[in-house]
């Protein structure tokens, strides 16, 4: 079982250690409230936090994938529904209630590397090439609204919040856009390496991405844009290494500050307004994969190779 830890960092923050995985970390997300958090690694077993500042509470598991699981997203518009992506080629979701598997979605034939929910729309991006959008009011077997397939695996998928764009990207180097209202797929270029990590701010507005070029990239992606290229500005800062791990990227709830995992074990936070980077997190001892900005808060959490997460407040 999982157990919490406090911690103190090299700037004496109040840090909480959430840990129980029984392998590397690599993603974890808030609940839209911020009263919960999930986790997620190289361990089937989704971990799942209720108090995360009481030190006698244990994470309970979400048990229903057969391989690691590589992402975790909550539902925004419901408190008590999660979306997990596994290595076993499935998409499953979570109600974390009666912690209970509603449903594994079937249907990628290889690693399934990225997920995200918005209301009843589920995309996800695989190594098998495909993007897929499963509708999860209708029954498993007709869950599949729409699929597209590219030469080259998937590694990152989001969203909007009106479930009409989906954006992906993986080792093409490319980001695509795929307008669902009318079936049309647009390119947005500008990265030399495998996109590792997408991330839509709530307005729907601008785009962010990791990639493995060592580049974090903030893209307007508004429908009749006269930003040339789409690209608003570029951050530095986060780095990849050989290991080539997926590091993510994130905005936080109010559109105003950037987060990313980073190879050298910190966590990276950039002021959008300024495009500067503001905070460098420590505290993790391998690399960082995923962070999580708690939504009404300022506290972020990550979680890493070292199989730890870790919560803690920054500068706000």
């Amino acid at each position: 079982m999982a157990n919490l830890l406090e911690l103190v960092t090299a700037e004496q923050l109040e840090v909480y250690e959430l840990t129980g995985l029984k392998g590397e970390g690599l993603g974890l997300s808030f609940s839209s409230e911020g009263n919960c958090i999930a986790i997620c690694g190289n361990d089937p077993n989704i971990l799942l936090f209720d108090d995360y500042v009481d030190f006698k509470k244990r994470g309970f598991p979400l048990v229903g994938h057969k391989n690691a699981v590589l992402e975790v997203c909550w539902n925004k518009q419901s408190n008590g529904t999660l979306v997990s992506c596994s290595a076993d080629r499935t998409v499953g979701l979570w109600d974390v209630e009666f912690l209970k598997c509603l449903t594994r979605f079937k249907g990628h034939s290889d690693i399934v590397n990225s997920c995200k929910i918005e209301d009843s729309i589920i995309v996800s991006g695989s190594d098998d090439g495909t993007v897929r959008v499963w509708d999860i009011r209708v029954s498993t077997k007709e869950s599949c609204i729409y699929e597209h397939k590219w030469n080259y695996q998937i590694t990152a998928v989001t969203l909007d919040c009106n479930m009409s764009n989906i954006y992906c990207g993986g080792i093409e180097n490319i980001i695509f856009c795929i307008d669902l209202r009318g079936n049309n797929i647009a390119k947005i270029t500008g990265h030399n390496d495998t996109i590792t990590g997408l991330d839509i701010r709530t307005e729907a507005d601008q785009l962010v991405s990791n990639s493995m070029d060592g580049s974090i990239i903030i893209w307007d992606v508004r429908p009749y844009s006269l930003v040339e290229d789409r690209k608003l500005s570029t951050l530095v800062g986060s780095q990849h290494n050989f290991e080539k791990n997926l590091h993510r990227v994130r905005w936080n709830s109010d559109g105003d500050l950037i987060a990313a995992a980073s190879s050298d074990c910190y966590v990276y936070i950039w002021s959008v307004k300024y495009q500067k980077l503001f905070q460098k997190l420590p505290g993790h001892t391998g690399a960082t994969t995923d962070i999580s900005f708690h939504p009404k808060l300022p506290i972020i959490a990550s979680i890493g190779m070292d199989r730890r997460a870790l919560i803690g407040k920054y500068t706000n």
